[in-house]
């Protein structure tokens, strides 16, 4: 199955990380940065301005750069295959001997490093064979192609990085002053254009890879030195972001995640002796957290994301010295604890308004009660499923479905 990347005109979706351009170009001024769209939005087909890309140097084979499209993060995957392409456009004068150009590249998910070059852009002749790569522009716009047989270099992508198609114009002529223009929308209203040259009619223009890309978070690892004394925020760009937080030994304040909106998913590792609380932070969207604190975690696992449905599950190591704690702000919460053998205080759960599903599975030798303590009016399900032995306190409002062998305390 293919990807197909449509191109559309600026309406808000600016490019998600600024990416440099390609080798290929040789002028970029007035090139859109926008997003790689691989599904339609709502941008009617409308030409660009040609005189905003008029090539201003004597050199045969001068690219200049309409629009730049870069992807939301992709998965690791090794890229391959083909690619084929098809934009209606048009020259300002025969004179201007131009066609279309294009390069697909690939960079980093903060758009600083080039990961790889997939295809470079043409050197084709100047010629007017249909549907061929470098058949040059008419003077009244009407597509021109990449063929579907047009290869890609293999690349492999990591985790993160972003897909970036270029399109623009090469001049194969030393005539200065003249341009090239070309039509870009990506509206759903519209159908796509076919992969064949010379048409005329406003069509939706795109650029396909015969690979079936995957596209996953951004991945983000936090690891702060031993003895670090500030804080380590993650402050992401829209999307799903997937963030590991693993403190050196005695880090000595906060980690904190604070995420845009889109899905978040953390895993928090403290180290041993981690003297204070690991506060997550997350914005808007759907959050999942795992709490992992290691044996003699001196303080707290806090949790404390703004509105958005929050699925936790905590597990702290044995003696584990004080409360893992969970205090989210209104939104559904799901939380899973799992306290290991000898833990030596109570883990409660103090959240705020709203439905509340929490799973308790205390292992033997808890030390002290398990403890669940929503706010009022909430009527949260409590499924407790301890071993033999176990203390629960559960809160007013709760259903409690104790083991054998439990001593329930409502």
């Amino acid at each position: 199955m293919a990807t197909r990347i449509y191109l559309p005109r600026w309406d808000g979706r600016q490019a998600p990380v600024t990416a440099g351009v390609g080798a290929a170009w040789d002028r970029t001024t007035n090139a859109w940065r926008l997003l790689a769209a691989v599904t339609k939005g709502a941008t009617a087909p409308l030409s660009t301005v040609g005189t905003d890309y008029t090539k201003d140097a004597a050199a045969a084979g001068y690219n200049v750069l309409t629009a730049q499209f870069v992807s939301a993060p992709l998965a690791a995957q090794t890229i391959s295959g083909s690619f084929s392409a098809v934009v209606r456009a048009g020259e300002s004068a025969s004179a201007a001997d131009a066609t279309l150009q294009v390069v697909i590249r690939a960079v980093s998910a903060d758009g600083a490093t080039e990961r790889g070059v997939l295809y470079p852009g043409h050197a084709a002749a100047l010629n007017t064979t249909a549907d061929a790569i470098g058949q040059e522009m008419g003077t009244a716009a009407a597509t021109r192609v990449f063929p579907a047989s047009t290869a890609l270099s293999s690349l492999a992508v990591l985790a993160g990085d972003r897909l970036v198609v270029e399109v623009g114009a090469r001049f194969h002529g030393i005539n200065t002053g003249v341009n090239a223009f070309m039509q870009l929308g990506d509206a759903t209203a519209t159908a796509d254009h076919t992969l064949a040259s010379g048409a005329t009619t406003s069509l939706c223009p795109w650029v396909e890879l015969s690979a079936d890309l995957t596209f996953g978070p951004v991945p983000v690892t936090l690891t702060p030195a031993v003895a670090s004394t500030a804080a380590v925020a993650v402050a992401a760009a829209p999307g799903p972001v997937t963030v590991a937080l693993a403190p050196a030994t005695a880090a000595g304040a906060a980690v904190g995640l604070m995420a845009t909106p889109g899905v978040v998913s953390v895993t928090a590792t403290p180290a041993q002796g981690t003297g204070v609380a690991l506060p997550v932070a997350p914005a808007a969207g759907l959050v999942t957290v795992v709490l992992l604190p290691a044996e003699g975690s001196g303080g707290a696992v806090a949790l404390d994301p703004v509105p958005g449905p929050v699925a936790v599950d905590l597990a702290p190591a044995a003696g584990v010295g004080a409360a893992t704690i969970v205090a989210s702000m209104p939104g559904p919460v799901a939380v899973n604890l799992l306290p290991s053998a000898a833990a030596g205080e109570a883990i409660p759960l103090d959240v705020t308004p709203e439905a509340v599903l929490v799973a308790l599975v205390a292992a033997a030798g808890a030390g002290e009660a398990v403890a669940v303590t929503p706010v009022p009016h909430v009527r949260g399900q409590l499924m407790l499923r301890p071993y033999t032995g176990v203390v629960v306190r559960a809160a007013g409002g709760t259903v409690v479905r104790p083991a054998a062998g439990v001593v329930v305390r409502p």
